[in-house]
Formats: structure tokens, sequence, C-alpha cells
């Protein structure tokens, strides 16, 4: 059986290596909502360390119809927000945890696609 300082060593070595795989994640996830989504529906926002000259992803924000969802790094920890809103104006701001928030923009993007799929079937029969 090891001794409680084990413990401990190897907990602070997870929290490290996932602080340090949280940055990748983020640059990966920003990497793909930029090409996959439209322009102007995907905020990116970065940041530099003092004296180093690396970027690194600060937040990302998504705009859909009447909701943004929002996922930032506050001291190395995720930090998730979906905002309910109309004509810009914010009605709610819920922080949820991170599994919560993807299933709900893994939704709200499958609503947003059935929108657009069916205005584009409306306009295409018009036009034909």
């Amino acid at each position: 059986m090891g001794s409680g300082g084990d413990d401990i060593d190897i907990s602070m070595s997870e929290i490290k290596g996932l602080s340090q795989d949280v940055h990748s994640f983020m640059h990966a996830l920003a990497t793909r909502l930029d090409s996959a989504l439209p322009e102007g529906m995907v905020r990116i926002t970065k940041k530099k360390k003092l004296f180093s000259s690396r970027e690194t992803v600060n937040s990302i924000t998504i705009n859909l119809k009447d909701k943004t969802f929002l996922i930032s790094l506050e001291d190395d920890h995720l930090v998730t927000t979906i905002n309910k809103q109309v004509n810009n104006i914010v009605l709610s701001h819920d922080k949820c945890p991170v599994p919560q928030w993807f299933s709900c923009l893994k939704e709200e993007l499958r609503v947003v696609a059935e929108y657009h799929k069916d205005a584009a079937d409306v306009l295409s029969g018009f036009l034909i």
C-alpha cells in the first residue's frame, strides 16, 4: 500500500498533465469549429503569456440563432456557459458542466442545420 505522499504526487502529476492537455484541446476545438462553421459564427480569442511568443486560445464563442455558447480558460480550468438571447439582449447566462455544454451545443447545431436545410429546400422549390 502506497503512502499518502505518493497519492498526492500522482494527483498533482495528473492535474498538471490535464492542464497542459486543455490548452491543446482548446486549440484543436477552435480550429475545428472555425473551419466547419460559416464565417462570423465562431469568435476565437487568443492571448500571449508574458515573455512568450506562443499564442494560446483563451475562449471560443459560437453564435447560433438565439443562443451563444462560450467555452473559456480561466486559471487553466474550462468554464462553459450558454447565453439565451433575443435581439442581442441576454436573457439568461447559464454556467454548466463541460459534458452538458457539449451535449447542448451538439443539439443546437443539429437544430440550426435542420433549419438551414428546410430553408434551402423551400427556396429551391420556389425557384424550380
